[in-house]
């Protein structure tokens, strides 16, 4: 299940991260050999988004939430070219993914052990 925030506690409406070629390639590897193909260096300035979007289901009849099981979806944008279809594990033909398939492939990496315990989730 993911996680519900309370009131006191809503999650930022967006969050943004700077980061170097490096880690976007550590990310797209991640999520499969169809998002990187092992040898194609992010052109200077790339850009990766990764939206999260809340599944109102009585309120949508659109083809992407046949493939949600739970109210979160992802779409991941890359350049400006849509690539949720490429990521290991969704479905091919929409734009949408179950935001349990994105937690899957990522939360191996968010595990230890930890180089330096100033970075252990603990502190």
């Amino acid at each position: 299940n993911i996680p519900t925030t309370t009131a006191a506690a809503q999650p930022p409406k967006l969050a943004h991260f700077s980061v170097h070629d490096t880690t976007i390639i550590q990310l797209m590897a991640t999520l499969g050999d169809r998002v990187w193909n092992l040898t194609d260096w992010p052109p200077y300035a790339s850009m990766m988004i990764i939206e999260i979007h809340e599944i109102l289901h009585a309120h949508s009849s659109s083809d992407n939430d046949e493939n949600v099981t739970n109210n979160f979806a992802f779409r991941l944008v890359y350049n400006g070219n849509v690539m949720t279809p490429l990521v290991n594990g969704c479905p091919n033909t929409v734009e949408l993914c179950d935001i349990v398939v994105l937690k899957g492939l990522i939360d191996p990496l968010l595990e230890g052990p930890w180089e330096c315990d100033s970075l252990s989730p603990s502190h």
